[in-house]
C-alpha cells in the first residue's frame, strides 16, 4: 500500500458536486494501535524513542503479514450483490474456493531491463512497489526484493534511494536503511545504539517485503507479504509455457500500453484482425480468410481459465490449426501446428485502472529451420530491434476503443460479435466477470478507486466532459512520481485524444529498460562524435584550402565529402534517437497511420 492523493472532479447526473483532492489512507498508515493502552492513536502523535523501546516485541515479521485491526468506525459493507460476486460463492460452495488476484506469481519485468545499481519504481495492480538487487542474499549470490515504495519515517519513496554498500536499501531523504526482508537496520537521527535497535526493532519502521522468483528470465512477484505468503509462494511456480521451455530463443519484450488490462486478453484472443490492422506489417488484407473456430461454453473455469481452438485466417497454410490457450489471472498461450514461429507466449500484469505491463516471446521448437534475415535479426542488440509499428497500430485502436466504450458506458454486450472468431474474446469478458475484476479494483484501491463507466458501476458519460477535463487536468499535475504508469494520470481514457499520447515510448517502455537508456545514451554519443567530426574536417579542409591555395584540391574535396556525411550521419542518429526511444509519432504520420495502406485493398477473398 502507498500513499495516494487523488484530485478530482464528478459530476452524477441529476445534481452537480465535486470530489477535491484529499489524502488516501491505508488503515494501518492512518491509524496505529497504541499496544499499552489498546486505543487507537493517530499518526501524527507518534511515540518517543523510549516509548518504542518499552512497546516494541516484536520485529518486522508483524509488519510484513499487513494484519490490522479494523476501525469500529468502518463503514457497513453494501448488501447489494454484483454479479461476479454472486458467481464467486456459487464457485465457493462448489469447490471451496474464491478467486485472489494476489496471490499469483505476477510477471514484473525482464531482468535485463534491470539495473542493478539502481532501485525502480513499478506499479501492480495499483500499488506502487519499488525493485531492488539485494547482493547479500542468497550466500552473497544475491536476490531480486520488491517491498512496498514508502520509507516508514516520512513516508518518501525508496525508489529514488541507493543501494548501500553494506547492501542495504537507504532512503535518500533522511538515511534510513532496511534490509532485504523490509525490516530497518539504522536510523542516523538516533545516537545511541539501543534506542536505535529498539526503534529499529518496532513493526512502524519496517516496510513490507513481497516474495519475488526469476523464470526463464522474467521477474515474478507474489503481492501477498508475510510468512504466511512466503510460503505459500514457495508452493507455488509460475505458469511457462511448455513449448517456451524448449525454444531455442526465450527473450522477453515488454511494454506499457495505455490500455486496459481487460484489452490485452481481448487483443490475444482476436487473431482474425491481424490481416486488416496489421496490414502493413507483414499481413497483407489479400491474404485474409474467414476463420474457422469452436463454440465455448458460457460458463468459463475462474481458475483454469479456457483453451480454444481455431483454424488458419490466411491464405497461408489453409489447414493450418491453432490453438489459444488463457491460464488466469496473466498468461496467453499461441500455438501453432506449422510455421517457423511455432506460437508466442504472452503475459500481462494490471498497472492500474487504463493502463496494463505487456510480455510478450515467440516460440521457435528446436531444430527448426528460421530464414536469414530472422536469425540476423536476434543477433542485434534488444534496443535496435525493439521498435516495431505493431505494438503503435494496436495501443491506437485499443485505446480509441477504450475510451469511447467507457465514456458511452459500453460493455461487450454491445459487440455485434457474430462469427466464431469472436467466440475467444467473449469469453475473456465473461472470465473477467466472473474473477471479479472491478472489484479487485475497489478493494486495491479503496476509496480513491473511480468505478469504470462500463457495466452496473456506470459514473461517466458523454455529458460529464467538463468535469472529466478537470479530472484529468488535475490527474496530470500530481502524477509525475507514483511509478510505472504515471504518464497516463488515473484514467488513460479520459486524456485529450492527442496523438502523441500514443506514442510515448518513452514512458512506455525506455524509462523502464536499462538496455535501451544504454542504446539511447550510446546514439547520442555517436550523434555528438559525428559533429565533432564534422567541424574537425571543415577545420581541415580550410587548412588545405588555404595551403594550396584552391577550394579545388583533392584533400579539400575530401575533407568537404567527409563533412558533408558526417553531418548527414548525425541527423540520422539523431532521428534514430527520438523516434526510437522518445516516441513513434513521426514513423507514424510518414507511413500514414491507420488510414494509409499498400496493397490491393478490394480483393479480401
Amino acid at each position: 500500500m502507498h500513499l495516494v492523493t487523488q484530485p478530482w472532479a464528478q459530476q452524477v447526473a441529476g445534481s452537480s458536486r465535486v470530489l477535491h483532492a484529499r489524502p488516501i489512507l491505508p488503515i494501518r498508515q492512518s491509524q496505529l494501535l497504541h499496544r499499552r493502552s489498546n486505543v487507537v492513536i493517530p499518526r501524527t502523535a507518534a511515540p518517543s524513542v523510549e516509548e518504542v523501546a518499552q512497546t516494541s516485541t516484536t520485529g518486522a515479521s508483524q509488519l510484513a503479514g499487513h494484519q490490522q485491526p479494523a476501525s469500529n468506525n468502518a463503514p457497513a459493507a453494501p448488501k447489494q450483490q454484483h454479479h461476479f460476486q454472486q458467481q464467486q460463492q456459487q464457485q465457493q460452495q462448489q469447490d471451496g474456493s474464491t478467486f485472489s488476484w494476489t496471490k499469483h506469481w505476477w510477471p514484473v519485468t525482464p531482468l535485463s531491463y534491470l539495473d542493478p545499481q539502481k532501485p525502480v519504481p513499478v506499479t501492480l495492480l495499483g500499488h506502487t512497489y519499488v525493485v531492488w538487487f539485494d547482493p547479500k542474499a542468497e550466500q552473497g549470490q544475491g536476490k531480486w526484493r520488491i517491498m512496498e515504495d514508502r520509507c516508514p519515517h516520512r513516508l518518501a519513496p525508496l525508489s529514488e534511494g541507493r543501494i548501500h554498500e553494506d547492501g542495504t536499501l537507504m532512503c535518500s531523504y533522511h538515511g534510513w536503511q532496511f534490509s532485504g526482508s523490509g525490516d530497518c537496520t539504522r536510523i542516523p537521527q538516533i545516537g545511541d545504539s539501543a534506542k536505535m535497535k529498539a526503534a529499529c526493532a518496532s513493526p512502524r519502521a519496517c516496510v513490507a517485503s513481497f516474495p519475488t522468483t526469476v523464470v526463464n528470465g522474467l521477474l515474478y512477484a507474489w503481492l501477498e507479504s508475510g510468512p504466511a505468503a512466503e510460503a505459500e509462494a514457495a508452493a507455488v511456480t509460475p505458469y511457462v509455457m511448455p513449448e517456451l521451455e524448449q525454444s531455442t530463443v526465450k527473450t522477453w519484450g515488454m511494454t506499457e500500453q495505455p490500455v486496459d488490462y481487460t484489452f490485452w486478453l481481448e487483443q490475444g484472443m482476436d487473431p482474425t484482425h491481424a490481416n486488416f490492422l496489421h496490414h502493413t506489417c507483414g499481413f497483407p488484407m489479400s491474404d485474409a480468410l474467414p476463420m474457422p473456430g469452436e463454440a465455448l461454453p458460457k460458463e468459463v473455469d475462474l481458475k483454469g481459465g479456457y483453451l480454444w481452438t481455431h483454424g488458419n485466417y490466411t491464405t497461408k497454410h489453409v489447414d493450418m490449426k491453432a490453438e489459444r490457450q488463457f491460464v488466469p489471472p496473466n498468461s496467453l498461450r499461441v500455438v501453432y501446428d506449422r510455421g517457423f514461429v511455432r506460437g508466442f507466449a504472452t503475459m500481462g500484469t494490471p498497472v492500474r485502472p487504463g493502463v496494463s505491463r505487456v510480455f510478450f516471446a515467440f516460440v521457435t521448437p528446436p531444430g527448426m529451420k528460421v530464414p536469414l534475415p530472422f536469425k540476423l535479426l536476434g543477433k542485434l542488440p534488444h534496443w535496435v530491434r525493439m521498435g516495431s509499428p505493431l505494438a503503435d497500430q494496436d495501443t491506437v485502436v485499443n485505446a480509441k476503443q477504450e475510451a469511447y466504450m467507457r465514456s458511452q458506458g459500453l460493455t461487450t454486450k454491445q459487440y455485434a460479435a457474430f462469427a466464431r472468431a469472436d467466440q475467444g474474446v467473449l469469453a475473456a469478458h465473461r472470465w473477467f466477470e466472473a474473477a471479479g475484476y472491478e472489484e479487485m479494483w475497489k478493494q486495491r484501491m479503496g476509496s480513491s478507486y473511480i468505478p469504470d463507466s462500463s457495466g452496473s458501476t456506470a459514473e461517466v458519460s458523454s455529458s460529464t466532459e467538463a468535469s472529466s477535463n478537470a479530472e484529468v487536468s488535475s490527474s496530470l499535475s500530481s502524477s509525475s512520481s507514483t511509478g510505472v504508469g504515471a504518464r497516463y494520470a488515473y484514467k488513460p481514457y479520459l486524456l485529450p485524444q492527442d496523438e502523441s499520447f500514443y506514442f510515448d515510448t518513452y514512458e512506455r517502455h525506455t524509462k523502464n529498460c536499462a538496455e535501451c537508456q544504454a542504446g539511447m545514451k550510446l546514439t547520442q554519443q555517436a550523434a555528438d562524435a559525428a559533429a565533432v567530426a564534422a567541424v574537425l574536417l571543415v577545420i581541415a579542409a580550410a587548412s588545405l584550402a588555404a595551403a594550396a591555395k584552391t577550394l579545388l584540391s583533392p584533400g579539400v574535396l575530401l575533407c568537404g565529402l567527409l563533412a558533408g556525411g558526417a553531418v548527414w550521419l548525425r541527423g540520422k542518429l539523431i532521428d534514430f534517437r527520438h523516434g526510437q526511444f522518445i516516441s513513434s509519432r513521426y514513423r507514424w504520420q510518414k507511413d500514414g497511420g491507420l488510414s494509409l495502406v499498400k496493397g490491393d485493398p478490394i480483393k479480401l477473398y
